[in-house]
C-alpha cells in the first residue's frame, strides 16, 4: 500500500430482525460506492457480519484525520444515515467507532492490489486492559507484528485502540476458515491468552466474522435474460433479467465452493442452461438448471453436474470454447497449469491438464472456431455440381496469460490428441492479468488484447509501483502464417487519472483488470482499478483511439 493505516472506524450495525438480509444487501451496495477513486483517502473499507448474530459492522482505515472526516461526510455514511431507521434496531454510533491503529500487517493475497480480494473470514477481538496495564497492553500489541508476519494465512491484521479508554482490539482477515483456525492456534493468540489474568480485566471478547462478498464477476447469458454473479462469500448467484432490470427477489444462490469465487462463464444455450464457476479453493464447478422431470427436481433449481478438482491451487479463470467445437471448458490456475474439460458423447468428461506458466496462470481466452481468412479465401473442394461444399474447418486454439509476463497460444493436434504450444507473445514487463481473443467471422486479420495489471503490491515501495506495467497490448497478424505484431494502447492523451494529471505515455493511470471485445471484434473495452472503463477502436490509419470513457 502507498500509505500506512494510522486511524480508523469500527461501527457495529444492529439489524432489525426482519431486515437482516436487507442490511447485507445495503452493505453490498456500499462496496460499489467505494469503487474507483471516489474516496482516495480511504485506504480500506470492509463490511462484515458477526457470526450467529444479527449484527454487522463497517471497518475502514485511513492515513490521516482528513480521510476519516471525508468518509464520514461521504456517500456510504450518508446512505447509512438515510436508511438507519428502516434497517437498524438502533442508530449507528459513528463517533464512538473512532479508533487508532497501533500496528498492522497489510499484504494482499497473491499479486492483488486490492487487499480485500480473497478474504472471506475475520475476527474481531476486544480487550479491556487493567488500569495499571494500559501501556503494557499497547506495547504488547505493537510488538506482535513480527509474529503475525510469520503467518502466511493471515494477510490482514490490525491492532487497534479506542482513544481515551482502556479498550484495545485486534481486527484480522483470512482467505478461509482454515486460515482463521491456524491464527487462533498461532503465536499471537498463545502469547495473548497466556497474559489474560495479568493484563486484562476479563477474557477477550472474540467474535468470528464473515466478510460480505465483494463481487468479482458478472456475466449475462447468451440471450441477456439471466445474470450470474460470483463473490468472496463463496457463492454464485443467478438472477432473471426483465426489461433490463435484475429480479433479485427470484434469484438462486449456488453453494459448493469453499473459497472466494473469481469468475463465472455461461455455456452456449445449445447445451442447455449451463454455468461454470472457478474459485480460490482450486475447484471448477459446472452447474446445470434442472427441469421438473422427476422426484426432487424442482423447476428452476440448479445442480452440480461436474466438480473439477485436478488443480493444486486457486483456479482464476474459466472460458467456454466456441459452440462449434462442442462443450469444452478451459481453466487457468495459480498452480501454473491449464486444464481443458471436454464433454463426451457417453456423458462423461475428459480432462487434459498441462503445464503452461511457471509461476501461475491468470486467464484464458479461446480463438474463434473458424480459420482466419476462410470467409474470403476459396476452400478446396472435390464436390460435384449440385452437392453441398465442404464445411469450413474448425480449429481448437486458445491463449493463456501468466505470471511469467507471457501470453502463450495453444493448439490441439488431432494426430497426437494433445495440446501443443504454438506461439509465445512477449511484450509485458509484469504479470499478464487478462487476455481476450477477438471474435472473427473469417476475415484474414486476427487480434488479441492483453492487459498487465501493475499497481502496488504489499511490501513494495511506491517507486516500484510507478515502474510497473499497467499496459494494454493489441497483438495482430494479417494472415495465418504471418508473425504477431504488437501495439500498445496510449491513454496519455485521453484518459486522465484522478487529480487531472496526464497518464504516463503508454500506461494507464491505474491497475488494468479486464479487456473485452465487442461481438463484432472491432471495439475493445478496458476496465481499470479507478472505476473507469474505456472503449478503443482502430481507425483507418491503423491507430487505436479511445472513443469513449465512463466511470462505473
Amino acid at each position: 500500500m502507498s500509505a500506512e493505516p494510522k486511524i480508523g472506524l469500527l461501527v457495529p450495525l444492529h439489524a432489525k430482525p426482519d431486515q437482516v438480509e436487507a442490511v447485507a444487501n445495503f452493505l453490498g451496495v456500499g462496496y460499489t460506492l467505494m469503487t474507483g477513486n471516489q474516496e482516495p483517502e480511504t485506504l480500506q473499507w470492509f463490511a462484515v457480519k458477526y457470526e450467529d448474530q444479527p449484527i454487522y459492522a463497517i471497518f475502514d482505515t485511513f492515513a490521516a484525520e482528513s480521510g476519516r472526516k471525508a468518509h464520514i461526510d461521504g456517500k456510504v455514511a450518508d446512505a447509512l444515515r438515510a436508511n438507519a431507521s428502516t434497517l437498524l434496531a438502533q442508530s449507528p454510533d459513528i463517533a464512538g467507532g473512532h479508533i487508532e491503529i497501533l500496528a498492522s500487517k497489510v499484504k494482499p493475497t497473491g499479486a492483488e492490489s486490492d487487499v480485500k480480494r480473497g478474504v472471506t473470514k475475520g475476527l474481531r477481538v476486544l480487550l479491556k486492559a487493567k488500569a495499571s496495564k494500559i501501556d503494557v497492553v499497547r506495547e504488547f500489541l505493537k510488538s506482535a507484528v513480527p509474529l503475525v508476519e510469520a503467518e502466511p494465512e493471515t494477510p490482514l491484521w490490525y491492532a487497534i485502540e479506542y482513544p481515551g479508554t482502556n479498550v484495545f482490539g485486534i481486527i484480522d482477515f483470512f482467505p478461509d476458515a482454515n486460515g482463521l483456525e491456524l491464527h487462533l492456534k498461532g503465536e499471537v493468540a498463545k502469547a495473548l491468552f497466556a497474559k489474560v489474568d495479568e493484563l486484562l480485566e476479563g477474557p477477550p471478547d472474540v467474535v468470528k466474522t464473515e466478510v460480505l462478498g465483494v463481487t468479482h464477476d458478472a456475466q449475462l447469458d447468451y440471450y441477456g435474460k439471466r445474470l450470474a454473479t460470483c463473490s468472496s462469500d463463496r457463492t454464485v448467484k443467478v438472477f432473471d433479467v426483465v426489461d433490463g432490470e435484475t429480479q433479485r427477489s427470484t434469484g438462486h444462490t449456488l453453494k459448493g465452493h469453499t473459497g472466494p469465487v473469481w469468475q463465472v462463464a455461461w455455456a452456449h444455450p445449445k447445451f442447455g442452461q449451463i454455468l461454470a464457476s472457478c474459485s480460490y479453493d482450486g475447484k471448477v464447478i459446472i452447474w446445470k438448471e434442472q427441469q421438473a422431470q422427476g422426484p426432487g427436481a424442482a423447476a428452476g433449481g440448479w445442480a452440480k453436474i461436474k466438480e473439477h478438482t485436478l488443480h493444486r491451487a486457486s483456479v482464476n479463470s474459466v472460458s467456454w470454447a466456441p459452440h462449434e467445437l462442442g462443450a469444452i471448458l478451459a481453466c487457468a490456475s495459480s498452480d501454473g497449469r491449464v486444464s481443458v474439460l471436454t464433454f463426451k458423447n457417453d456423458g462423461t468428461w475428459g480432462a487434459d491438464v498441462f503445464e503452461a506458466h511457471a509461476i501461475g496462470c491468470n486467464a484464458v481466452s479461446w480463438a474463434p472456431a473458424v480459420q482466419p481468412g476462410s470467409l474470403i479465401v476459396p476452400q478446396a473442394s472435390n464436390t460435384v455440381p449440385g452437392q453441398q461444399p465442404a464445411a469450413v474447418q474448425s480449429v481448437k486454439r486458445f491463449a493463456s496469460a501468466g505470471c511469467d509476463n507471457l501470453v502463450k497460444l495453444w493448439g490441439f493436434r488431432d494426430d497426437k490428441q494433445e495440446w501443443e504450444e504454438e506461439d509465445v507473445l512477449e511484450g509485458h514487463t509484469d504479470w499478464v492479468r487478462d487476455v481476450a481473443w477477438a471474435p472473427n467471422i473469417g476475415l484474414p486479420r486476427s487480434y488479441i488484447a492483453t492487459a498487465s495489471q501493475g499497481g502496488l503490491e504489499g511490501g513494495l515501495t511506491l517507486m516500484h509501483g510507478l515502474l510497473q506495467d499497467k499496459t494494454v497490448l493489441i497483438w495482430s497478424k494479417d494472415t495465418p502464417t504471418a508473425p504477431w505484431t504488437k501495439t500498445a494502447l496510449d491513454p496519455s492523451a485521453s484518459v486522465a487519472p484522478a487529480g487531472g494529471a496526464p497518464a504516463p505515455a503508454g500506461r494507464f493511470p491505474d491497475v488494468v483488470w479486464r479487456v473485452s471485445w465487442s461481438l463484432a471484434g472491432n471495439i475493445l473495452a478496458v476496465s481499470c482499478g479507478d472505476g473507469k472503463v474505456t472503449l478503443w477502436k482502430e481507425n483507418l490509419k491503423g491507430v487505436w483511439e479511445c472513443v469513449s470513457d465512463m466511470t462505473s
